[in-house]
């Protein structure tokens, strides 16, 4: 997920991420060696440039590609999340014993438990790769997909809120804590955070 988020951003920011005047299709390739030797690690197969043209002989390399395509969406899926939240006015009917506030911050903590409760729900069941039969899709349908789940989200936010909080119990809008700091770790666990957080740092690349 690392490299497939990592490879989006080297598309769009390539001068950011030290590959000024690199073209697109190189940067993509660079990020496919990468992954190629995360696959030879994880089967101890050396897997060259003809078996990666030729992936669908390979079926071990076809779901690694058909899970990467399955990664991006999500990541998209997680994003067109976060910004629905940070956009719409959270009126929804709080319990009397917990006022939730309507800040930022609120949006940003509800964002955060659903990008861990989404990733942990694909990762633990069916996988990412399920996800690749939309994600190959036209933008215009991808698009509809994305505005249909937000609807039937928003319009069932109670149920939807109560049901996300019990998968994160005890992290609030007060405490939520997505990022490694040297004096604690996270008290979720949402990849999107952890990622961008690694990007940043110099041993990865400065910004």
């Amino acid at each position: 997920m690392h490299q497939v988020v990592y490879e989006e951003i080297a598309v769009k920011y390539p001068k950011a991420c030290g590959m000024a005047g690199v073209c697109e299709q190189t940067i993509r390739q660079r990020v496919n060696e990468d992954l190629r030797r995360l696959v030879a690690v994880k089967t101890n197969v050396e897997i060259g440039r003809d078996a990666l043209r030729c992936h669908k002989v390979f079926p071990y390399l076809d779901d690694l590609l058909t899970t990467q395509r399955g990664v991006l969406f999500f990541v998209h899926l997680c994003a067109h999340i976060a910004t629905c939240f940070r956009n719409e006015k959270l009126s929804f009917v709080q319990p009397p014993e917990e006022q939730w506030d309507k800040s930022d911050s609120n949006s940003n903590w509800l964002a955060i438990i659903t990008h861990s409760s989404i990733f942990w729900e694909y990762a633990a069941h069916d996988g990412f790769g399920s996800l690749s039969t939309i994600a190959g899709l036209g933008a215009p349908i991808k698009q509809w997909f994305l505005n249909q789940l937000w609807a039937t989200v928003f319009f069932n936010l109670t149920p939807f809120v109560n049901a996300i909080r019990a998968h994160s119990p005890g992290v609030r809008a007060n405490n939520v804590q997505p990022y490694m700091r040297s004096e604690s770790p996270p008290n979720v666990l949402s990849p999107l955070h952890l990622i961008s957080q690694s990007i940043k740092h110099d041993y990865v690349y400065s910004f």
